[in-house]
Order: structure tokens, then C-alpha cells, then sequence
């Protein structure tokens, strides 16, 4: 990971895709740098993992996936999140349990004192304002 590093300085904050062996890694030998996973990376993912299980609902359940990704307040979206799985009869599914596990690396919720806020759709007017924050 050195090459991460300049002049002995390691990166603040980190984004990957969901790479497991990459998060360890990370956690190793930049215990001083937040990571995060990409949400690009998991939007991805969620038509591969869900829309044939979802059929009709699967618009519906993205929908409501990104609105809990955007959530501001964890408390909210612990008991959102609940509520989802339970709409959509996803309490046994794998890929629900992961997300959810490892919903600090990609809530914002759970990233909010840190500056992952930007995204395609992010206005000037967003960024200025998010900088401003920090």
C-alpha cells in the first residue's frame, strides 16, 4: 500500500468497489483512512442480484434502495431498511444480509461526516454548499 502513500502521508478517504480481500487490506495497512464503497459499483450489482426475484417490484424496490442510500440520519434508516426487506420479502436473501452488513462503508447515513457526498447528478450549487460543511 505504499504507493498509496506520499511522503509518508496516506490518503484520508478511500473508494473501492465491494471487494472484500481490498477491504481487509485497507482496514491493515490504512487503519487511518476511511473507506467507503462506491455506490456505482453496487447500483450495479442490484439488477443482477434482484430483478429477477423482484419482477414487477424491482423498480419499486430501487427506488427505495436509493432513498435509503441518500438517508441523512442512521436511525432512520435502520428502521427504513427493516421495513424494505420486510415489503419486499427479502429476509433470508444473501445479498440483503451483506448490504447490510457492511452498510458503513456505503450509507451515507454512515458516511456523513465525511465528504462522498458527489455523485454525476451533484450541482455546483450542492458542492459548494457540501464543502462549505467540512
Amino acid at each position: 500500500m505504499d504507493e498509496f502513500c506520499v511522503k509518508g502521508k496516506c490518503p484520508q478517504k478511500i473508494l473501492t468497489d465491494q471487494d472484500h480481500a481490498l477491504k481487509e487490506i485497507v482496514s491493515t495497512e490504512l487503519p487511518n483512512t476511511k473507506h467507503a464503497f462506491c455506490i456505482w459499483h453496487i447500483a450495479t450489482k442490484l439488477s443482477t442480484w434482484f430483478s429477477f426475484l423482484l419482477g414487477t417490484k424491482y423498480d419499486d424496490f430501487k427506488t427505495e434502495f436509493y432513498r435509503l442510500y441518500n438517508s441523512e440520519c442512521e436511525n432512520d434508516f435502520e428502521q427504513q431498511w427493516d421495513l424494505m426487506v420486510r415489503r419486499f420479502d427479502l429476509s433470508n436473501n444473501t445479498y440483503i444480509e451483506a448490504l447490510y452488513s457492511h452498510r458503513q462503508f456505503w450509507a451515507l447515513a454512515y458516511l456523513k461526516d465525511f465528504f462522498f457526498r458527489l455523485d454525476v447528478k451533484t450541482s455546483l450549487v450542492d458542492f459548494v454548499n457540501q464543502v462549505r460543511i467540512y
